[in-house]
């Protein structure tokens, strides 16, 4: 698991360092195949619409993602998966359309993912996977952000939200009933650093 923590924190600061490259460069938002990566800061008057992204990643319902949802059981068809770092909360958003993204509270964020077929792929194995974890999880009606060295994976249903809470640490040391699934949101988050990386090529 020290590894896979290692391949989080690679992946984020590579993530940073695109941000950085693009606002050192001076280049407005950008597009790779219908997926944008941007600074999605207003810098004009200072405004970060983390939160407007956030918000909207917790409010889209399966009719919005044209799923098709039997009422009679509980259909997980979103994950988002979120920690908090030093100075940062991270938070990858996945849905069973294979939609996927990844957003920073600095400002920065990955939309569109679905356009490649890796991230799509691994979009829908984590939610589809998610969807064993059910049990664990408790009903929530809020979703606070986690504080530093926490994960929340948080379950968007037809039934409403429920919310997995793990540390870094337990995590790290292989103790974490919740190993795998944090494993399978890493592993979107390498497809998506990867697109991010064909950025600055």
């Amino acid at each position: 698991m020290k590894i896979l923590f290692a391949i989080v924190i690679f992946s984020v600061f590579i993530i940073f360092v695109v941000y950085l490259t693009s606002c050192n460069s001076g280049k407005k938002p950008d597009t790779l195949n219908g997926t944008q990566i941007a600074d999605n800061r207003d810098t004009s008057n200072k405004v970060n619409h983390y939160a407007d992204l956030r918000s909207i990643a917790f409010s889209i319902t399966p009719d919005q993602l044209g799923i098709k949802v039997d009422q009679k059981e509980t259909k997980v068809y979103g994950v988002i998966m979120e920690w908090g770092m030093d100075d940062a909360t991270v938070t990858v958003v996945s849905f069973l359309s294979g939609d996927a993204s990844l957003y920073l509270s600095s400002g920065f964020a990955v939309i569109g993912g679905i356009k490649h077929e890796k991230i799509q792929h691994a979009a829908v194995t984590f939610t589809s996977r998610a969807a064993q974890f059910i049990d664990m999880a408790a009903m929530t009606e809020t979703t606070p952000q986690p504080g530093k060295d926490i994960v929340r994976f948080y379950l968007l249903t037809n039934k409403g939200k429920f919310v997995i809470q793990e540390t870094i640490k337990n995590l790290d040391e292989k103790t974490s009933k919740y190993e795998e699934l944090f494993s399978l949101g890493n592993v979107l988050i390498k497809e998506i650093r990867l697109v991010a990386d064909k950025k600055e090529k």
